[in-house]
């Protein structure tokens, strides 16, 4: 899990190089990572990190079982 110190630069450095939209349960919104870190949680926030880190793609659309579908756009 990520700890208090190591959330600030992943943060500051998604932000800067994506858009993080969010659909689905009454939302339907470009969200930042605090926002996006409330809504999935922890657990799921590092596997979500870790398939943007990975992917070569400009566009990530992740669905998740609860209704909701995170598409993440390259800037």
């Amino acid at each position: 899990m990520f700890k208090r110190n190591y959330k600030e630069p992943i943060s500051r450095q998604l932000n800067r190089n994506v858009y993080i939209k969010v659909y689905g349960n009454n939302y339907n919104q470009l969200v930042g990572v605090p926002m996006l870190l409330d809504l999935v949680g922890d657990v799921l926030f590092e596997k979500i990190l870790d398939k943007i880190l990975n992917s070569t793609m400009d566009k990530l659309t992740i669905k998740l079982r609860r209704g909701l579908k995170i598409t993440i756009y390259a800037k």
